[in-house]
């Protein structure tokens, strides 16, 4: 049974506690938004250094792009990348879970949701509506 309640930050494991790296987090908006900053922030969060710079360069270099199904998207290491020339990548999870990051604004949006349509509807809300807010 799905429940719109919000539920603990966490991570599904298996019955020996091995968890997917692939899907299962449960996180809030706002803990979502500081993986966001720290990618904003080259691997820095809170004044230390989380992850190398190398690293968030990895996750947001595209290594394939997808087909019609996924509006012909980029995809690094569990990363979108919405616009290279931007320098626009985002976080995608199931359901509408988004943690969005515009190097080039200087901005981190992130989003909790149940939204169900296509994966870049999210980003085209976030783009459309959320961002433009943020900016002004």
């Amino acid at each position: 049974m799905t429940s719109k309640e919000p539920k603990e930050n966490g991570w599904f494991c298996d019955n020996k506690g091995i968890v997917s790296s692939g899907f299962g987090l449960c996180l809030s908006a706002e803990d979502m938004a500081k993986i966001g900053q720290m990618c904003l922030d080259k691997g820095i969060y809170d004044n230390k250094r989380i992850v190398s710079t190398e690293w968030i360069e990895k996750i947001t270099t595209p290594y394939l792009t997808t087909d019609e199904k996924f509006g012909f998207m980029k995809y690094g290491f569990l990363w979108w990348i919405i616009d290279e020339e931007e320098k626009i990548y985002s976080a995608i999870g199931d359901s509408g879970n988004v943690i969005y990051v515009n190097t080039e604004k200087n901005i981190v949006i992130s989003v909790t949701a149940t939204f169900k349509p296509l994966v870049f509807d999210r980003v085209q809300f976030i783009r459309e509506y959320i961002e433009p807010f943020v900016l002004e």
